[in-house]
């Protein structure tokens, strides 16, 4: 089996159904009738094919993590020099330095709030998210003035009954995609 060839057919297929948004046209089915797709050495030989996309992934996970822990020690590096400049500026007792290519002025960070007790400030100063149905919300909406309020549909309490008791919301489709386990 020619790995680079299958993976090459597999990616025309792959482009083929992206252009047909998933639907399997004409074009879509003679194709994969030349490439054969549909016998059962041609399962497995897509399981090599998808191996090499999950190794590739892998590899470029992993690269990104070696780059973020590069990006992070250069963060950790130039805040450490910044730190240096301001502690030499201070020292010299200096607002502002110049050498003819650089021109260092010593300047202060905007106010910055960090907080180490939650529990010492007082309830005006805290915000709350608060989570519920919008039928919960509409027993309390006259006794307070909500500022703002997300609304989203609850897709897990949609699906529970769904699978439940078989019951359908308007407004909701529901998709049972095909899949296969790999073991």
């Amino acid at each position: 089996m020619n790995l680079f060839a299958l993976t090459r057919e597999w990616q025309v297929l792959q482009d083929m159904l992206e252009e047909s948004q998933g639907e399997l046209t004409p074009e879509v089915e003679a194709y994969m009738e030349q490439i054969e797709c549909k016998s059962i050495t041609k399962l497995f030989n897509l399981q090599d094919v998808r191996e090499v996309c999950q190794m590739g992934k892998k590899a470029i996970k992993d690269k990104i993590a070696e780059l973020n822990d590069k990006i992070k020690k250069l963060d950790r590096a130039d805040d450490n020099l910044k730190s240096i400049q301001v502690a030499l500026m201070q020292n010299a007792n200096q607002k502002s330095m110049a050498n003819g290519q650089y021109k260092i002025t010593l300047t202060q960070n905007p106010l910055r709030v960090e907080v180490v007790d939650e529990t010492a400030i007082p309830s005006t100063y805290m915000k709350a998210t608060v989570e519920m149905t919008a039928a919960e919300y509409e027993l309390i909406k006259s006794q307070i003035e909500a500022k703002s309020v997300k609304f989203s549909a609850d897709k897990k309490a949609i699906g529970d009954l769904y699978k439940t008791a078989e019951v359908g919301i308007s407004g909701c489709e529901y998709i049972r995609e095909p899949n296969v386990r790999v073991s």
